[in-house]
């Protein structure tokens, strides 16, 4: 009789169960009772009632794709991904909306109005709630030409070179 061999037999370990996250929906501001987004990074629609023509119809609540954006070379093959979008609607019109943004502002407690967004894993395309570190982004720090430019109530003087840090002045009072 043959000996049936079980996964204690062999020398190597068997595949680690990965047992999921429980998923948690909450509200995208500005489209509340209409689309929610998760913790783990996807968006869904919900049913609701839409008036087509002086008519109501019900729309069933669905899971949104989530498209990736990428940058193309022109002189070269290579594709870097940008971020992972969605598209939502309100009344006629839709637009395109960074998901890492929806889950940010969903579950992160952000101060801030302006913010950006960067991946613990480097991987953009893992738009999870603990993958996310949110920073704030007052002003884009690309090169000299934001000298003398207002950024809410800051304006830029200078650049520290050394720290490479603005020097800014606040215009609330004085």
């Amino acid at each position: 009789m043959a000996k049936l061999q079980t996964f204690l037999d062999f020398e190597q370990e068997p595949e680690k169960i990965i047992i999921p996250k429980e998923e948690i929906w909450k509200d995208i501001t500005g489209f509340e009772n209409k689309y929610q987004v998760s913790n783990l990074g996807r968006v869904r629609s919900l049913t609701r009632q839409v008036k087509i023509k002086n008519k109501f119809r019900i729309v069933d609540g669905k899971i949104l794709k989530n498209r990736i954006n990428y940058t193309i070379r022109k002189k070269s093959v290579f594709r870097k991904i940008d971020y992972i979008e969605t598209r939502l609607g309100s009344d006629k019109s839709h637009n395109r909306f960074k998901v890492a943004r929806l889950v940010a502002k969903a579950f992160l407690d952000i101060p801030w109005e302006n913010f950006k967004v960067s991946f613990k894993d480097k991987d953009k395309t893992n738009v999870c709630a603990d993958n996310i570190i949110v920073k704030e982004n007052i002003i884009p720090q690309y090169s000299e030409k934001h000298i003398g430019k207002i950024y809410g109530n800051l304006t830029v003087i200078d650049r520290n070179k050394e720290t490479k840090s603005w020097i800014l002045k606040c215009l609330c009072g004085n």
